[in-house]
């Protein structure tokens, strides 16, 4: 090539043919550039069908930005930025217009989505479809036998583990892994992830049996199949047949069962020093409880129980009053049975520690009740008469053992007794509380006030 023309070393015949084969050239791209301009429109449409179910709006600048930042990338000289932006204003302005005409007539095109799949089948040859359908498969089956094949717990069958309330998904994966359940936590997380269940996990006590896969444990887990955890509430001055009957009710343990391990003497002595029966050291209050428990964990739950309630200022208060923990929680089962009004609960302790104080019998009518027969109404003097240690109207000082299951205001009173000069107590009609006397016959003044009133309710 030389000067300003290239051309000008050749003759006119040779131009005229490089010219009529250019033409001929562009006419092919041209006719190329209509179907692509076609397929494009035809994309145009089907975008604009979609963004109309959808109740988006027709325009998009952004979407425009985006197309001009993506072209500026393809351009090659001699096109110029501005020119091939000329061009494509053009063309969105037609694919604006034809999606507009849409939505002003109806789908005025016969442009069915199916032909978007035939024309979305040859973006790739057959073969690279075979291809990444192969890869597929190998990776499907991989994960399936990652996620649902069996893993062998490291620890041995079986395998048993206790999820409380409130624990994380993360916290529940590590305790899994700790039971050597897991040879990958992070699949367990995962597979909780993929399941949904990372929320749904149920709070109870599982026993694993065999060999269980990620998703198959993710499942299990969710659908609870352990023994759940229940709330069990033992009311104040409870006897532990009523503890065994509530447990039975709520299918913690069978009645029987738990009856015969509270009252095993051999048992009871191991834990109290010196009582055949764990009545007195079973502190009442809500507990949470596996179904399907143990005798052993729910008496040592509720032993510890009463254990853990007596403070040092507890043992110190005893020790200042020459007497024992038991001795005190005996004393503690008598309040218990004299009232439910935890407020004067510390007055009849007080009765109670002066007449201990000057040897005087107890005469505490919740211990003649604990050895009447079943069904007694009313305290007569046959149940008086009653010969039994645990008869504080004919024995002097402490009975043997306690007479129920004391609750915390109960034992607190008994360790810190109010402080005054009473001997003497009576209910009151009118409040059903009681009334405090000092001497014997301001006692009498007042029990007859109360027989009268029960003679008369008896009328």
């Amino acid at each position: 090539m030389n000067g300003r023309n290239s051309f000008e070393d050749m003759s006119p015949e040779e131009r005229e043919k490089i010219l009529n084969a250019l033409r001929s050239e562009v006419d092919g791209i041209d006719q190329e550039l209509v179907e692509l301009l076609r397929k494009r429109t035809i994309r145009s449409i089907l975008i604009g069908r979609i963004k109309r179910s959808l109740n988006q709006p027709t325009y998009s600048p952004e979407r425009e930005k985006d197309i001009n930042k993506k072209i500026s990338k393809y351009l090659k000289e001699p096109l110029r930025p501005d020119a091939l932006w000329r061009i494509y204003e053009r063309i969105l302005d037609q694919s604006r217009a034809v999606q507009r005409e849409e939505a002003e007539k109806g789908e005025i095109y016969n442009v069915p989505v199916p032909k978007l799949t035939d024309e979305k089948k040859k973006l790739l040859p057959k073969n690279d479809w075979k291809v990444i359908g192969i890869v597929f498969a190998v990776v499907f089956l991989l994960l399936t036998y990652i996620f649902y094949g069996s893993n062998t717990p490291s620890k041995g069958l079986p395998v048993r583990i206790e999820i409380k309330p409130g624990l994380s998904a993360d916290q529940v994966v590590k305790m899994l892994d700790e039971a050597g359940l897991l040879p990958t936590p992070s699949l367990m997380k995962l597979s909780l992830l993929i399941s949904g269940n990372s929320t749904s996990i149920v709070s109870a006590r599982y026993t694993i049996t065999e060999p269980m896969s990620y998703m198959g444990l993710s499942s299990y887990l969710a659908a609870g199949r352990g023994n759940h955890i229940t709330r069990v509430d033992l009311y104040d001055g409870i006897s532990n047949n009523g503890i065994a009957s509530v447990m039975d009710a709520e299918k913690v343990i069978n009645k029987d069962s738990l009856l015969s391990a509270m009252n095993n003497a051999a048992k009871a002595k191991q834990k109290t020093g010196k009582f055949e029966s764990l009545r007195g050291f079973l502190l009442p209050g809500s507990y949470y409880f596996y179904r399907n428990s143990s005798a052993q964990e729910i008496i040592d739950s509720l032993f510890n129980g009463w254990q853990n309630i007596i403070t040092a200022d507890m043992k110190e208060s005893a020790e200042k009053m020459g007497r024992s923990e038991h001795e005190l929680t005996i004393l503690a089962s008598i309040i218990e049975g004299e009232t439910n009004y935890k407020p004067e609960m510390k007055r009849i302790s007080g009765v109670y520690h002066n007449r201990l104080r000057i040897r005087m019998p107890l005469q505490a009518d919740p211990t003649i009740q604990f050895i009447a027969p079943p069904g007694t109404q009313r305290i007569t003097s046959r149940e008086l008469r009653i010969k039994s240690p645990y008869n504080t109207y004919l024995n002097a000082g402490l009975p043997p053992g306690p007479i129920n299951n004391p609750g915390k205001a109960a034992l607190d009173a008994a360790f810190f007794p109010e402080k005054h000069t009473y001997l003497y107590f009576v209910v009151d009609p009118e409040s059903g509380r009681h009334v405090f006397t000092r001497t014997y016959s301001e006692h009498l003044k007042e029990a007859r006030k109360y027989h009268q009133w029960i003679k008369a309710k008896q009328k």
